[in-house]
């Protein structure tokens, strides 16, 4: 069977851990080169979109010593949720990148993805947006960020200056980074490419699902599919603070503050990024809407921010 599995950046916190990946059908789409025109970056990001997955078909992931069975679902998307209980039995020290086996019922290969651990012993973590947040997206331009990503590729996508520092200030010290984002599951190889192309943090990569998510807009943000994610890491990772940050161009402002006030004690701060050309009178406007319980910063280079041992100098004050 001539199959691709794409398989996401995962992680094991104390309280939860997620697994994830898809598997799809045909070849490896490649992620593109800097020499490519926009018309073979075009034809790529289609094929992106229109790919197939490979649905009911069975497989098991192997982490320190343990086996755990899925199916993937109608779109060729696994998850594999672990409780506590489990997590404890599998005995893995502190932060580090945890290795994982696949391997699937009609496919006579092992394809290797990874787990990013946080312990108890962990004292700081960050979850940060994407779009205008790390990446320069525009994404307050909606036509032009949705003629972008299909024109372009990896190597058109800059970093916003400043972040990769900031991201570096916190893997340095082995502080968990999560990054969640707006963005579809399609686009997960070409994202991954841009970091490493810049030399940018990895850490696990919570997209949208296409059709499940929906596929434009959501109806209320405030409940939806970056709210929903982010409420799940920290539900799974309660031992220790998280920094939120996000830009203006959105609703990260409303979402980051709403679950700042649900767990008041686990964010220890929340930067807003002021994204180019945007007024900011919306994101102040989100502002006053919530009591900031923590640290809250509206920021335009990252150069503002302070170190994670200030955040957390700070959050335990």
């Amino acid at each position: 069977m001539n199959i691709t599995p794409i398989l996401y950046n995962s992680y094991l916190f104390p309280n939860g851990a997620l697994l994830q990946g898809r598997l799809l059908h045909g070849p490896a789409i490649p992620t593109g080169e800097a020499t490519n025109s926009w018309w073979t970056n075009t034809k790529r990001t289609l094929k992106l979109f229109q790919s197939k997955g490979v649905t009911k078909q069975k497989g098991k992931a192997s982490l320190a010593g343990e086996t755990f069975k899925f199916q993937t679902d109608h779109e060729g998307y696994f998850e594999i949720h672990l409780e506590q209980r489990q997590i404890a039995r599998l005995n893995i020290p502190s932060t580090h990148w945890e290795p994982i086996e696949y391997s699937f019922e009609d496919v006579n290969e092992v394809f290797q993805g990874k787990a990013l651990v946080a312990n108890s012993s962990t004292r700081l973590g960050l979850i940060s947006d994407l779009d205008d947040t790390v990446l320069r997206t525009n994404v307050y331009q909606k036509k032009r960020t949705i003629f972008q990503a299909i024109i372009g590729n990896a190597h058109r996508k800059k970093v916003i200056p400043g972040a990769r520092a900031f991201l570096q200030s916190f893997s340095i010290n082995q502080y968990p980074l999560v990054y969640v984002t707006r963005s579809p599951y399609e686009l997960y190889p070409r994202v991954s490419k841009v970091f490493d192309l810049n030399d940018c943090p990895s850490g696990p990569l919570l997209m949208r699902r296409y059709n499940k998510d929906g596929k434009f807009g959501e109806k209320n943000p405030l409940t939806g599919q970056k709210y929903r994610m982010i409420k799940q890491v920290l539900q799974d990772a309660p031992n220790f603070p998280w920094v939120l940050v996000g830009d203006s161009s959105e609703q990260d402002t409303s979402i980051y503050l709403k679950l700042a006030n649900e767990f008041p004690k686990q964010i220890a701060a929340i930067f807003i990024r002021i994204a180019d050309r945007y007024s900011p009178d919306a994101a102040f406007e989100q502002r006053k809407k919530f009591h900031a319980p923590c640290l809250f910063r509206f920021f335009g280079s990252y150069e503002e921010l302070p170190s994670p041992a200030t955040i957390l100098s700070l959050h335990l004050a």
